[in-house]
């Protein structure tokens, strides 16, 4: 059980296991679907398409190829005149994912889902679900994470006890979220092809201007970068809330953008130099660029040497976060004396939960 304010901060590698894309593989798809958009607007004459015309299809993919971005997000926000194409776009390539990924099933045993699912149902004494001290915080479009807890709670829960757990935003969806398209089943084959047979298809002109259509329509429940801000300003304040008063955040499969880091006020609210939490991280593969980041993070600009390690373990200044698995509990140098604890794990979502961080801590 949760018994203490728990937040889970969930990046694309927290979905990767459900076969949606990474940040750098969501840009290549996109780049494929501006083509399909491309060809479809043409197809539909000077008039354009829900008024978008051919020639700004056709400059949107030059830039996105021109810049190769590693985040459509940040590219979109430095050309708002395209964040209308850019979205939708956007949803077409996860809509592909969407019936794609339904055909993963060797990836299943990557469903970190589970163990959170399992330390909700560890109730204590009389306690209920509602009782538990848990929230999500996502970037992600997909609605995985959604329908993966009602379904594994409504298999020990009533539907009452599960709608209850659900409600006052339990997922804060940051930038919005897909919903389910209405496709026939012979369209939902074709989106799920394998991508050699897919790109195949595309090539041989066949008529794909449902995913187009549905595209548009999922496209106006989500959001970027580029977006205006009232858009997603309520998500926001109550993710910069519920981080506030966590006293224990996971953060899984997020790549640490410095602008979604602002955004969620994390360079304030992570400090542990400023404040006493309990803080596990993954960075897959050990990435350098992630550890500097979560280093200025979770410790700001002070002189790394500061931090008081535990006995055994290297000060920060001695690339500290270079070990496969921190567990840093030290007391902080200065006025405040706060006590943390930091965790670091380089496995994948699964194995980080499954080996290396004690949920039951929390």
């Amino acid at each position: 059980m949760f018994s203490e304010p728990t937040v889970f901060i969930l990046g694309a590698g927290a979905s990767w296991h459900y076969g949606y894309p990474t940040g750098e593989e969501l840009v290549e798809e996109v780049k494929v679907m501006a083509g399909l958009f491309e060809k479809v607007v043409q197809s539909r004459g000077k008039c354009g398409y829900y008024g978008v015309n051919v020639n700004n299809v056709i400059d949107f993919k030059k830039r996105l190829i021109d810049a190769d971005p590693l985040v459509i997000d940040n590219f979109l926000a430095r050309n708002p005149d395209h964040e209308k194409i850019g979205r939708i776009c956007i949803a077409m390539a996860l809509i592909r994912r969407l019936y794609l990924s339904k055909k993963i099933d060797e990836n299943i045993k990557f469903n970190w889902l589970k163990f959170i699912l399992n330390e909700l149902m560890l109730l204590e004494g009389t306690k209920q679900l509602i009782d538990n001290q848990i929230n999500f915080i996502t970037f992600n479009y997909d609605t995985s994470l959604d329908e993966g807890l009602n379904k594994g709670l409504e298999a020990v829960f009533t539907s009452d006890e599960v709608e209850a757990f659900m409600e006052n935003d339990r997922i804060i969806h940051v930038y919005g979220k897909l919903k389910e398209p209405n496709l026939g089943a012979d369209q939902k084959s074709r989106l799920a092809l394998p991508k050699e047979d897919f790109d195949r298809d595309l090539l041989s002109g066949r008529d794909y201007s449902f995913l187009l259509e549905e595209g548009k329509d999922t496209s106006e429940n989500i959001i970027t970068m580029g977006s205006e801000k009232s858009s997603y300003e309520y998500e926001i304040n109550k993710a910069k809330k519920l981080i506030d008063d966590a006293k224990n955040v996971f953060i899984l499969g997020y790549g640490f953008d410095k602008q979604n880091n602002e955004r969620l006020g994390l360079y304030k609210s992570l400090n542990l130099k400023q404040n006493s939490k309990n803080v596990f991280f993954t960075n897959y593969g050990n990435s350098g660029r992630i550890n500097k980041i979560a280093h200025k993070l979770f410790f700001g600009q002070d002189d790394p040497e500061m931090i008081t390690p535990p006995r055994g373990v290297k000060r920060m200044s001695d690339d500290l976060f270079k070990d496969q698995l921190v567990n840093l509990r030290s007391v902080v140098a200065g006025e405040t004396n706060v006590i943390s604890t930091l965790e670091k794990s380089i496995n994948s979502v699964y194995d980080a939960l499954a080996k290396d961080f004690d949920l039951t801590s929390a």
